[in-house]
């Protein structure tokens, strides 16, 4: 799916909400009566297998937006560009449109910073998340691979 413009909203200073959910039926697994049963050397290797597969495909997933992302921000630009050089070779000298263009990048943040800055919020939270679980997230290459993409 497309990723969501953000254009009218502040750049993110919190976790999406669905962050804490993400490990929750690993979470309710590990602590159920039935796991008990289970070596606690045995739920931690189902732990570490179960997050590392999640970290991997939310790795996967961010890559993916923040690549889409790019080329979407890329591609209006150009666009953006096109339609600046077609005013200005117009006759108005292209001060208006030259003058927009400034603006629109001085002090605003663009919507590919304000999806980045929500993927690293997220995946800060997804860490603290695994932390909960007992998994050291910087221990786990999937993990450093979700961060380096964040």
């Amino acid at each position: 799916p497309p990723p969501s413009r953000m254009t009218k909203k502040p750049l993110p200073t919190r976790h999406s909400h669905f962050v804490p959910g993400i490990l929750a039926p690993l979470r309710a697994f590990v602590g159920a009566e039935r796991a008990k049963a289970l070596t606690a050397t045995s739920r931690l290797e189902l732990t570490l297998a179960v997050s590392d597969g999640v970290s991997a495909r939310y790795g996967d997933m961010a890559a993916e937006l923040v690549t889409t992302v790019r080329k979407t921000e890329a591609s209006l630009n150009r666009l953006k560009d096109r339609k600046a050089g077609k005013a200005g070779a117009g006759g108005n000298g292209g001060g208006g449109t030259g003058a927009g263009k400034e603006g629109d990048s001085g002090g605003k943040v663009s919507d590919t910073d304000k999806i980045c800055k929500q993927l690293h919020l997220d995946v800060c939270e997804y860490g603290a998340q695994l932390a909960k679980l007992g998994v050291d997230p910087g221990g786990r290459e999937t993990f450093r691979t979700l961060w380096d993409t964040a």
